[in-house]
């Protein structure tokens, strides 16, 4: 029982190390403050996705209702897709001259696709 006990310590230790590298080797790595067509998209609130529209209706989305496929960041809420893909140059850490980013309804339709310029 004491070899088993210590065997089933280890798995754990070693799942709980492998989840830690997971979540520290992931982070959300696109930040800053972009602008287009009177729209405001600030990732600046460790990886939290923070936008307002030209009349000042925000929404805000906590990193952690966010994953990665590639360079593309998606963030979900209420069957709703948000996703930021960097299409620019690299300026420095975490800001880019350009984004991309588009939100896609819960019927899987594009309804906002723009270009957006780092400020």
């Amino acid at each position: 029982m004491m070899k088993f006990t210590k065997f089933l310590c280890q798995i754990i230790s070693i799942a709980t190390i492998g989840m830690a590298t997971a979540a520290i080797a992931n982070p959300i790595s696109i930040s800053g403050a972009y602008k287009g067509d009177g729209y405001i998209l600030d990732l600046s609130s460790g990886g939290e996705y923070h936008s307002c529209d030209p009349r000042n209706r925000c929404v805000t989305i906590p990193r952690t209702q966010s994953t990665q496929q590639g360079q593309t960041y998606i963030w979900k809420r209420n069957g709703y897709s948000y996703q930021v893909t960097p299409v620019g140059n690299r300026l420095k850490a975490g800001h880019y001259t350009r984004i991309s980013v588009r939100v896609i309804d819960t019927k899987q339709r594009v309804i906002f696709d723009r270009i957006m310029r780092y400020q």
